[in-house]
């Protein structure tokens, strides 16, 4: 490589490439960095076998973006991913992470085998979060047929596994599919059922539920950060961005309707506030906050001076109120199509293909 040549960004993500939502959710971001549709090409691969690593990772520099997941809309918060971010800011650490962008990807779950049925198949394996997605289909399977249910490190483990053994299935992505398309092939539920009187409520999907989508955070550094402006929505004028907190407050009455009363004071949405428990404390909680806004916007940095100087921070604990990043309010403008269709327009490439 010459000296002239820039060096490839390196993005990390859960392993195995290409066979993963996350690899997915990468190769979005990477099309979005570059501004091309094989902007993966401009960047170094590096997969990990947890989010935990890939938040070690980028928080050290040993990779310029990590792709973690969040939340999913049939699971809720990937609460292991906030307490792993939450860690940054126990101790004296010297660097930290912030969450730069985000990518929503729709949760499409395929049964797979090396035969495209269940003939032979002792054991379906995937991520738990599959798993569970998919729970009534994989009962079925297992009181009719008495194939086992496993966990794999993730779906594109599992599709691995199945590649390799006629007797394990996989529960993974479209995109897995592809990959392996001339060793594995997609299980048609209405042909299972109709062999088998399986009793399944319906044959169209896998999942339990027909509407799921998977948030995934991009993390980098601070100077990656974006304002995307506003918008008309219903009538008012909206932040196309979105800000996460962890709130950190002292276990005494009212410190949480206080802190709630500073984003109210500020006339801020708040979207989301979710309880996880302080690993080092029994029966104490930690919050983490999403509201409306970025963090330039006066309001939004009201809120993060006015609960930490409300609460100053405690020796060996994190500070009151922790900012996480600021990124694209991907929920939103998923309601809004004409808005979301705009924001494509402007940060991804023309023949970018979303699939939603």
């Amino acid at each position: 490589m010459s000296e002239s040549t820039p060096k490839p960004k390196r993005i990390g993500f859960l392993r195995p490439a290409r066979l993963t939502n996350g690899y997915t959710a990468a190769t979005r971001f990477a099309a979005h960095h570059a501004g091309r549709i094989d902007g993966m090409d401009a960047f170094t691969p590096v997969p990990f076998a947890s989010h935990a690593e890939v938040i070690a990772a980028q928080a050290r520099g040993d990779i310029d973006f990590g792709v973690i997941a969040i939340e999913n809309t049939l699971d809720g918060i990937i609460v292991e991913c906030v307490k792993d971010l939450e860690r940054l800011f126990e101790g004296n650490q010297t660097r930290r992470t912030w969450v730069v962008w985000e990518e929503l990807l729709p949760i499409q779950h395929f049964l797979m085998t090396q035969s495209g049925t269940l003939d032979g198949v002792e054991a379906i394996r995937s991520h738990h979060s599959a798993v569970r997605q998919c729970s009534k289909v994989l009962q079925r399977l297992k009181d009719h047929l008495n194939i086992r249910v496993e966990q794999a490190e993730s779906t594109g483990a599992a599709t691995v596994e199945a590649a390799n053994d006629p007797t394990i299935g996989a529960i993974a992505s479209r995109e897995a599919l592809d990959v392996y398309s001339d060793r594995l092939r997609a299980v048609d539920l209405a042909v299972l059922e109709r062999d088998h009187q399986l009793g399944l409520e319906q044959t169209e999907r896998l999942s339990d539920y027909a509407n799921g989508f998977t948030r995934f955070w991009i993390l980098g550094d601070e100077r990656h950060l974006k304002e995307l402006g506003t918008a008309k929505l219903n009538g008012a004028e909206h932040t196309l961005n979105k800000t996460c907190f962890l709130f950190n407050l002292p276990n005494e009455t009212g410190t949480l309707h206080e802190a709630l009363g500073i984003i109210r004071q500020q006339n801020i949405f708040l979207s989301i506030i979710y309880p996880f428990p302080r690993v080092e404390r029994d029966f104490e909680y930690m919050f983490f906050v999403e509201v409306e806004g970025h963090i330039h916007d006066e309001a939004v940095r009201a809120v993060l001076e006015g609960i930490n100087a409300t609460y100053p921070q405690r020796p060996d604990s994190p500070p009151s109120c922790v900012w996480l990043g600021s990124f694209p309010n991907t929920e939103l403008l998923k309601q809004h199509p004409e808005h979301q269709r705009a924001f494509r327009d402007r940060y991804y490439p023309k023949e970018m293909k979303w699939g939603d």
